[in-house]
Protein backbone atom coordinates (compact mmCIF):
# COMPACT_ATOMS: atom_id res chain seq x y z
CA UNK A 1 0.00 0.00 0.00
CA UNK A 2 2.85 2.46 0.73
CA UNK A 3 4.23 1.99 -2.79
CA UNK A 4 0.73 2.54 -4.19
CA UNK A 5 0.81 6.04 -2.67
CA UNK A 6 4.14 6.73 -4.40
CA UNK A 7 2.81 5.35 -7.70
CA UNK A 8 -0.26 7.56 -7.50
CA UNK A 9 1.84 10.65 -6.75
CA UNK A 10 4.21 9.80 -9.63
CA UNK A 11 1.35 9.60 -12.15
CA UNK A 12 -0.20 12.85 -10.87
CA UNK A 13 3.10 14.76 -10.98
CA UNK A 14 4.01 13.50 -14.43
CA UNK A 15 0.42 13.74 -15.73
CA UNK A 16 0.51 10.17 -16.97
CA UNK A 17 -2.37 7.78 -17.39
CA UNK A 18 -2.57 4.11 -16.42
CA UNK A 19 -4.39 1.30 -18.19
CA UNK A 20 -6.38 0.66 -15.03
CA UNK A 21 -6.76 2.12 -11.55
CA UNK A 22 -3.85 1.45 -9.19
CA UNK A 23 -6.04 0.83 -6.16
CA UNK A 24 -9.25 1.94 -4.44
CA UNK A 25 -9.92 5.08 -2.41
CA UNK A 26 -10.64 3.13 0.77
CA UNK A 27 -7.32 1.27 0.49
CA UNK A 28 -5.18 4.42 0.47
CA UNK A 29 -7.20 7.23 2.08
CA UNK A 30 -5.77 6.60 5.57
CA UNK A 31 -2.21 6.65 4.23
CA UNK A 32 -2.82 9.90 2.36
CA UNK A 33 -4.20 11.42 5.56
CA UNK A 34 -1.32 10.10 7.69
CA UNK A 35 1.14 11.85 5.37
CA UNK A 36 -1.00 15.01 4.97
CA UNK A 37 -1.46 14.39 1.24
CA UNK A 38 -5.27 14.37 1.08
CA UNK A 39 -5.53 17.12 -1.61
CA UNK A 40 -3.86 14.77 -4.11
CA UNK A 41 -6.81 12.37 -3.89
CA UNK A 42 -8.95 14.59 -6.13
CA UNK A 43 -6.27 14.53 -8.83
CA UNK A 44 -5.95 10.75 -8.41
CA UNK A 45 -9.69 10.35 -8.97
CA UNK A 46 -9.69 12.75 -11.93
CA UNK A 47 -6.89 10.78 -13.64
CA UNK A 48 -8.53 7.42 -12.95
CA UNK A 49 -5.76 6.29 -10.62
CA UNK A 50 -8.17 5.20 -7.88
CA UNK A 51 -11.66 3.73 -7.85
CA UNK A 52 -14.44 5.01 -5.61
CA UNK A 53 -18.18 4.85 -5.11
CA UNK A 54 -20.47 7.89 -5.19
CA UNK A 55 -20.20 8.59 -1.47
CA UNK A 56 -16.40 8.44 -1.64
CA UNK A 57 -16.42 10.82 -4.63
CA UNK A 58 -18.36 13.30 -2.51
CA UNK A 59 -15.76 12.92 0.27
CA UNK A 60 -12.92 13.53 -2.19
CA UNK A 61 -14.63 16.63 -3.58
CA UNK A 62 -15.16 17.92 -0.04
CA UNK A 63 -11.48 17.32 0.77
CA UNK A 64 -10.47 19.41 -2.25
CA UNK A 65 -12.96 22.20 -1.52
CA UNK A 66 -11.76 22.33 2.09
CA UNK A 67 -8.11 22.48 0.93
CA UNK A 68 -8.88 25.37 -1.45
CA UNK A 69 -10.89 27.15 1.26
CA UNK A 70 -8.05 26.77 3.78
CA UNK A 71 -5.35 27.88 1.32
CA UNK A 72 -7.41 30.95 0.32
CA UNK A 73 -8.01 32.00 3.92
CA UNK A 74 -4.34 31.50 4.81
CA UNK A 75 -3.26 33.68 1.86
CA UNK A 76 -5.70 36.46 2.75
CA UNK A 77 -4.94 36.39 6.47
CA UNK A 78 -1.22 36.48 5.79
CA UNK A 79 -1.72 39.65 3.72
CA UNK A 80 -3.44 41.28 6.72
CA UNK A 81 -0.63 40.25 9.07
CA UNK A 82 1.97 41.60 6.61
CA UNK A 83 0.16 44.95 6.38
CA UNK A 84 0.02 45.31 10.17
CA UNK A 85 3.67 44.31 10.57
CA UNK A 86 4.65 46.89 7.96
CA UNK A 87 2.71 49.63 9.81
CA UNK A 88 4.45 48.78 13.08
CA UNK A 89 7.87 48.18 11.47
CA UNK A 90 7.99 44.55 12.60
CA UNK A 91 10.68 42.70 10.65
CA UNK A 92 9.67 39.17 9.69
CA UNK A 93 10.70 36.17 7.61
CA UNK A 94 8.10 33.60 6.40
CA UNK A 95 9.29 30.01 6.80
CA UNK A 96 8.54 26.41 5.83
CA UNK A 97 5.26 25.58 4.12
CA UNK A 98 4.26 29.10 3.17
CA UNK A 99 7.36 29.37 0.96
CA UNK A 100 7.44 25.74 -0.19
CA UNK A 101 3.79 25.63 -1.32
CA UNK A 102 4.61 28.15 -4.06
CA UNK A 103 6.68 25.40 -5.74
CA UNK A 104 3.70 23.01 -5.95
CA UNK A 105 1.54 22.85 -9.12
CA UNK A 106 -1.33 24.45 -7.17
CA UNK A 107 -1.45 25.99 -3.69
CA UNK A 108 -4.09 23.67 -2.25
CA UNK A 109 -1.96 20.61 -3.06
CA UNK A 110 0.43 21.58 -0.26
CA UNK A 111 -1.67 21.40 2.92
CA UNK A 112 -0.48 23.62 5.73
CA UNK A 113 -1.57 23.33 9.35
CA UNK A 114 -0.02 26.65 10.34
CA UNK A 115 1.87 29.69 9.10
CA UNK A 116 5.42 29.87 10.44
CA UNK A 117 7.03 33.30 10.71
CA UNK A 118 10.44 34.18 12.13
CA UNK A 119 10.52 37.47 14.05
CA UNK A 120 13.05 39.13 16.30
CA UNK A 121 12.46 38.21 19.97
CA UNK A 122 12.41 41.89 20.99
CA UNK A 123 9.28 42.41 18.85
CA UNK A 124 7.13 39.66 20.38
CA UNK A 125 5.55 41.97 23.00
CA UNK A 126 4.62 44.46 20.30
CA UNK A 127 3.19 41.68 18.14
CA UNK A 128 0.78 40.50 20.85
CA UNK A 129 -1.67 43.47 20.55
CA UNK A 130 -1.36 43.35 16.75
CA UNK A 131 -2.54 39.74 16.66
CA UNK A 132 -5.34 40.53 19.13
CA UNK A 133 -6.49 43.41 16.92
CA UNK A 134 -6.77 40.91 14.06
CA UNK A 135 -9.02 38.74 16.30
CA UNK A 136 -6.47 36.03 17.06
CA UNK A 137 -6.59 34.15 20.35
CA UNK A 138 -3.38 33.50 22.27
CA UNK A 139 -2.78 29.77 22.54
CA UNK A 140 0.79 29.72 23.85
CA UNK A 141 3.53 32.21 24.67
CA UNK A 142 7.11 31.10 25.24
CA UNK A 143 9.29 28.29 24.02
CA UNK A 144 10.61 28.49 20.48
CA UNK A 145 7.40 30.08 19.20
CA UNK A 146 4.28 31.93 20.28
CA UNK A 147 1.08 30.43 18.93
CA UNK A 148 -2.03 32.36 17.84
CA UNK A 149 -5.25 30.90 16.51
CA UNK A 150 -8.30 32.23 14.68
CA UNK A 151 -11.33 30.27 13.56
CA UNK A 152 -12.03 28.53 11.29
CA UNK A 153 -8.55 27.41 10.30
CA UNK A 154 -5.79 29.91 11.08
CA UNK A 155 -2.86 28.86 13.24
CA UNK A 156 0.12 31.24 13.31
CA UNK A 157 3.45 30.36 14.92
CA UNK A 158 5.80 33.28 15.55
CA UNK A 159 9.29 31.85 15.94
CA UNK A 160 12.18 33.24 17.94
CA UNK A 161 14.69 30.97 16.19
CA UNK A 162 14.82 29.10 12.88
CA UNK A 163 15.37 25.87 14.83
CA UNK A 164 14.80 25.42 18.56
CA UNK A 165 17.99 26.27 20.43
CA UNK A 166 17.73 22.99 22.35
CA UNK A 167 18.92 21.33 19.10
CA UNK A 168 22.61 21.80 18.31
CA UNK A 169 21.79 22.41 14.66
CA UNK A 170 20.34 25.78 15.73
CA UNK A 171 23.86 27.21 16.11
CA UNK A 172 24.16 27.36 12.32
CA UNK A 173 21.13 29.69 12.25
CA UNK A 174 22.15 31.90 15.16
CA UNK A 175 22.99 34.88 12.90
CA UNK A 176 20.36 34.26 10.24
CA UNK A 177 19.26 37.91 10.20
CA UNK A 178 22.65 38.74 8.64
CA UNK A 179 21.77 36.56 5.64
CA UNK A 180 18.24 37.73 4.92
CA UNK A 181 17.19 39.83 1.91
CA UNK A 182 14.75 42.71 2.34
CA UNK A 183 11.68 42.79 0.11
CA UNK A 184 11.21 46.32 -1.20
CA UNK A 185 8.52 48.53 0.35
CA UNK A 186 7.69 46.00 3.09
CA UNK A 187 9.06 44.90 6.44
CA UNK A 188 9.28 41.37 5.04
CA UNK A 189 12.53 39.53 4.43
CA UNK A 190 13.40 36.40 2.51
CA UNK A 191 16.24 33.95 2.27
CA UNK A 192 18.12 33.31 -0.93
CA UNK A 193 16.78 30.30 -2.84
CA UNK A 194 19.90 28.39 -1.78
CA UNK A 195 19.55 29.23 1.90
CA UNK A 196 15.88 28.35 1.89
CA UNK A 197 16.72 25.00 0.31
CA UNK A 198 19.31 24.40 3.03
CA UNK A 199 16.67 25.17 5.65
CA UNK A 200 14.21 22.71 4.04
CA UNK A 201 16.91 20.03 4.24
CA UNK A 202 17.88 20.92 7.82
CA UNK A 203 14.26 21.02 9.00
CA UNK A 204 13.48 17.65 7.42
CA UNK A 205 16.66 16.14 8.89
CA UNK A 206 15.63 17.35 12.35
CA UNK A 207 12.30 15.54 12.04
CA UNK A 208 13.91 12.47 10.47
CA UNK A 209 16.36 12.11 13.34
CA UNK A 210 14.04 12.88 16.24
CA UNK A 211 10.90 10.89 15.42
CA UNK A 212 10.56 10.44 11.70
CA UNK A 213 9.05 12.36 8.82
CA UNK A 214 6.48 11.62 6.16
CA UNK A 215 6.33 11.45 2.37
CA UNK A 216 5.30 15.11 2.15
CA UNK A 217 8.77 16.19 3.32
CA UNK A 218 10.24 14.32 0.34
CA UNK A 219 7.69 15.96 -1.96
CA UNK A 220 8.65 19.40 -0.61
CA UNK A 221 12.28 18.81 -1.53
CA UNK A 222 11.33 17.40 -4.94
CA UNK A 223 9.05 20.29 -5.94
CA UNK A 224 11.45 22.94 -4.62
CA UNK A 225 14.30 21.51 -6.72
CA UNK A 226 12.02 21.17 -9.72
CA UNK A 227 11.09 24.85 -9.56
CA UNK A 228 14.58 26.16 -8.74
CA UNK A 229 16.80 24.33 -11.19
CA UNK A 230 19.68 26.82 -11.22
CA UNK A 231 20.67 26.79 -7.57
CA UNK A 232 24.31 27.53 -6.71
CA UNK A 233 25.41 23.95 -6.11
CA UNK A 234 28.90 24.87 -4.93
CA UNK A 235 27.51 27.11 -2.20
CA UNK A 236 24.97 24.47 -1.16
CA UNK A 237 27.66 21.79 -1.04
CA UNK A 238 29.89 23.99 1.15
CA UNK A 239 27.06 24.82 3.57
CA UNK A 240 25.89 21.20 3.76
CA UNK A 241 29.41 20.31 4.92
CA UNK A 242 29.07 22.87 7.73
CA UNK A 243 25.70 21.37 8.63
CA UNK A 244 27.13 17.83 8.35
CA UNK A 245 24.10 17.01 6.19
CA UNK A 246 25.71 16.38 2.82
CA UNK A 247 25.21 12.61 2.94
CA UNK A 248 21.62 12.97 4.18
CA UNK A 249 20.85 15.48 1.39
CA UNK A 250 22.27 13.14 -1.25
CA UNK A 251 20.16 10.25 0.05
CA UNK A 252 16.91 12.17 0.36
CA UNK A 253 17.21 13.87 -3.06
CA UNK A 254 18.06 10.55 -4.72
CA UNK A 255 15.00 9.02 -3.08
CA UNK A 256 12.83 11.93 -4.29
CA UNK A 257 14.10 11.56 -7.84
CA UNK A 258 13.69 7.77 -7.83
CA UNK A 259 10.12 8.05 -6.56
CA UNK A 260 8.75 11.00 -8.49
CA UNK A 261 10.88 11.16 -11.66
CA UNK A 262 11.51 7.48 -12.37
CA UNK A 263 9.06 5.47 -10.23
CA UNK A 264 11.98 3.29 -9.15
CA UNK A 265 12.29 1.56 -5.78
CA UNK A 266 15.99 0.89 -5.32
CA UNK A 267 17.31 -1.50 -2.70
CA UNK A 268 19.72 1.21 -1.44
CA UNK A 269 16.71 3.42 -0.63
CA UNK A 270 14.76 0.71 1.16
CA UNK A 271 15.79 1.44 4.76
CA UNK A 272 15.14 5.18 4.53
CA UNK A 273 11.93 4.65 2.53
CA UNK A 274 10.51 2.18 5.05
CA UNK A 275 11.19 4.59 7.93
CA UNK A 276 9.47 7.40 6.04
CA UNK A 277 6.47 5.24 5.05
CA UNK A 278 5.89 4.23 8.66
CA UNK A 279 6.51 7.61 10.27
CA UNK A 280 3.44 9.56 9.20
CA UNK A 281 3.74 13.28 8.54
CA UNK A 282 5.66 14.37 11.68
CA UNK A 283 6.95 11.05 13.02
CA UNK A 284 5.72 8.80 15.80
CA UNK A 285 6.09 8.79 19.55
CA UNK A 286 7.68 5.34 19.56
CA UNK A 287 10.30 6.58 17.07
CA UNK A 288 10.96 9.59 19.28
CA UNK A 289 11.48 7.41 22.35
CA UNK A 290 13.70 4.93 20.52
CA UNK A 291 15.77 7.76 19.01
CA UNK A 292 16.35 9.34 22.42
CA UNK A 293 17.31 6.05 24.08
CA UNK A 294 19.58 5.13 21.16
CA UNK A 295 21.48 8.40 21.63
CA UNK A 296 21.88 7.89 25.40
CA UNK A 297 25.48 6.74 25.79
CA UNK A 298 25.37 7.03 29.57
CA UNK A 299 26.18 4.15 31.87
CA UNK A 300 23.65 1.65 33.12
CA UNK A 301 20.97 -0.68 31.87
CA UNK A 302 18.05 0.10 29.60
CA UNK A 303 16.02 0.73 32.76
CA UNK A 304 18.51 3.46 33.74
CA UNK A 305 18.23 5.01 30.28
CA UNK A 306 14.46 5.02 30.56
CA UNK A 307 14.64 6.73 33.95
CA UNK A 308 16.95 9.41 32.55
CA UNK A 309 14.64 9.95 29.58
CA UNK A 310 11.55 10.22 31.79
CA UNK A 311 13.22 12.67 34.18
CA UNK A 312 14.48 14.85 31.33
CA UNK A 313 11.02 14.98 29.74
CA UNK A 314 9.25 15.71 33.03
CA UNK A 315 11.81 18.17 34.39
CA UNK A 316 13.65 20.10 31.65
CA UNK A 317 16.61 22.27 32.61
CA UNK A 318 15.98 25.69 34.14
CA UNK A 319 17.30 27.27 30.92
CA UNK A 320 14.73 25.36 28.87
CA UNK A 321 11.94 26.18 31.35
CA UNK A 322 12.73 29.90 31.07
CA UNK A 323 12.25 29.64 27.30
CA UNK A 324 8.95 27.83 27.72
CA UNK A 325 7.75 30.13 30.54
CA UNK A 326 9.37 33.58 30.10
CA UNK A 327 7.98 34.89 33.42
CA UNK A 328 10.44 32.56 35.20
CA UNK A 329 13.21 34.98 34.29
CA UNK A 330 11.79 37.20 37.05
CA UNK A 331 9.67 34.87 39.20
CA UNK A 332 12.09 31.93 39.36
CA UNK A 333 10.73 30.86 42.76
CA UNK A 334 7.65 29.54 40.94
CA UNK A 335 9.67 26.92 39.04
CA UNK A 336 8.10 23.96 40.97
CA UNK A 337 4.60 25.19 40.08
CA UNK A 338 5.54 25.48 36.41
CA UNK A 339 6.87 21.92 36.46
CA UNK A 340 3.54 20.79 37.91
CA UNK A 341 1.63 22.81 35.31
CA UNK A 342 3.70 21.24 32.52
CA UNK A 343 3.11 17.70 33.78
CA UNK A 344 -0.65 18.17 34.29
CA UNK A 345 -1.03 19.78 30.86
CA UNK A 346 0.78 16.86 29.21
CA UNK A 347 -1.41 14.34 31.08
CA UNK A 348 -4.67 16.05 30.11
CA UNK A 349 -3.60 16.27 26.46
CA UNK A 350 -2.83 12.56 26.45
CA UNK A 351 0.67 12.86 24.99
CA UNK A 352 2.39 12.07 28.26
CA UNK A 353 0.49 8.85 28.88
CA UNK A 354 1.19 7.62 25.35
CA UNK A 355 4.87 8.49 25.76
CA UNK A 356 5.02 6.58 29.05
CA UNK A 357 3.35 3.58 27.38
CA UNK A 358 5.90 3.63 24.56
CA UNK A 359 8.72 4.03 27.07
CA UNK A 360 7.58 0.89 28.88
CA UNK A 361 7.28 -1.11 25.67
CA UNK A 362 10.65 -0.32 24.12
CA UNK A 363 13.34 -2.98 24.55
CA UNK A 364 17.01 -3.48 23.70
CA UNK A 365 16.25 -5.09 20.32
CA UNK A 366 14.17 -2.09 19.20
CA UNK A 367 16.90 0.33 20.25
CA UNK A 368 19.50 -1.74 18.41
CA UNK A 369 17.31 -1.85 15.29
CA UNK A 370 16.77 1.91 15.45
CA UNK A 371 20.52 2.51 15.78
CA UNK A 372 21.23 0.30 12.78
CA UNK A 373 18.64 2.15 10.69
CA UNK A 374 20.16 5.55 11.57
CA UNK A 375 23.69 4.29 10.93
CA UNK A 376 22.63 3.25 7.42
CA UNK A 377 20.92 6.54 6.61
CA UNK A 378 22.74 9.24 8.60
CA UNK A 379 26.41 10.08 8.94
CA UNK A 380 28.05 9.41 12.30
CA UNK A 381 28.98 13.10 12.61
CA UNK A 382 25.27 14.03 12.49
CA UNK A 383 25.26 13.29 16.22
CA UNK A 384 27.00 16.65 16.65
CA UNK A 385 23.97 18.59 15.43
CA UNK A 386 20.96 16.80 16.98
Amino acid sequence: MNKDVIRILYYIINKKETLEAITSYKEVVDLFKAHSLEPFLWHALKQGLITSDEKEKEEINLIRQTAIFRATIQEEEFKLIKEEFKKEKILFLPLKGFIIRDAYPSLEMRSMADIDILVQPKDLKQIKPIMKSLNYDIIKLGGNHDVYMKKPCMNVELHRDMIDESIKLSKYYKDIWKKVIKIEDTSEYSLSKEDHYLYIIAHSAKHYESGGMGIRFVLDIYFYLKKHKNLNKEYIKKELEKLTLRDYEERITRLASNWFDKLVFEEDDEVMAKYIYESGIYGRIDNKVQAALAKDDGKGSIAAKKRRYFFKQAFPSFKEMKRKYPSLKIWFIFLPFYYLHRILKAIFKGHALEEVRQLKRVDESQIKKHKEMKEKTLEEKNEKIF
